[in-house]
């Protein structure tokens, strides 16, 4: 994680240093859509009462939709909806906490998809007039829709005390490379904080197409 948030630093560091003195002619807004392969840094002890033993198939694909403006070369405001895909859980329950309001004996699975909706200030820098490089920074609101099933049957997310919404922050940073003036492909890695049932970070890396207007 901290060599993560170092890159990110080096980014902005990179765009204050030489993008600062370009000329603002690059304004415009923008939209687009692309994939994401996700991982989340979900792991036993989030969920477990101690009884559980198990594992977590922690990565997945997903797809965002995105738009935002750029107010020249260098700063741009993005909105961006994004769907983070599955995490799921299978394992057993020895049920030794089940009097405590723990998992009872028996099989244990879940499955939680998370759905994402951000705003992100971006700062970026071109290398060039086809290549560009950038990073983001913002808040994020989260959503998870998901079950988890055990010998009693079926419950909902709040009923193990897993958050089904939240807030955190977000980050990354990309490469956008523009083959015409008004499209360009990103590919791109971001880290939304707190977002797999409010307890750990899920990691995207994606490849997306813009279209300029």
């Amino acid at each position: 994680m901290l060599l993560r948030l170092a890159f990110l630093v080096a980014t902005f560091t990179l765009t204050a240093l030489v993008a600062l003195p370009a000329a603002a002619d690059d304004k415009g807004g923008y939209i687009g859509i692309g994939t994401a392969q996700t991982t989340a840094d979900l792991g036993l002890a989030d969920i477990d009462d101690g009884s559980l033993s198990g594992a977590f198939d922690d990565e997945d694909s997903g797809f965002r939709v995105f738009g935002g403006y750029r107010f020249g070369r260098v700063l741009g405001l993005e909105l961006s909806y994004s769907d983070l895909g599955a995490v799921a859980f299978d394992g057993m329950s020895d049920g030794s906490q089940s009097l405590n309001d723990g998992y009872s004996a028996g099989p244990v699975t879940a499955n939680v998809e998370t759905q994402l909706l951000s705003v992100s200030l971006t700062a970026g820098v071109p290398l060039g007039k086809l290549v560009s490089i950038y990073g983001k920074a913002g808040m994020h609101v989260w959503a998870a829709d998901g079950s988890l099933t055990e010998s009693f049957g079926e419950f909902d997310l709040d009923d193990f005390d897993l958050a089904e919404s939240g807030t955190g922050a977000v980050y990354g940073a990309g490469v956008e490379v523009r083959p015409a003036p008004k499209f360009g492909l990103r590919l791109e890695w971001e880290v939304a904080q707190d977002a797999a049932v409010g307890e750990a970070d899920i990691e995207t890396v994606g490849l997306s197409a813009a279209f300029r207007f």
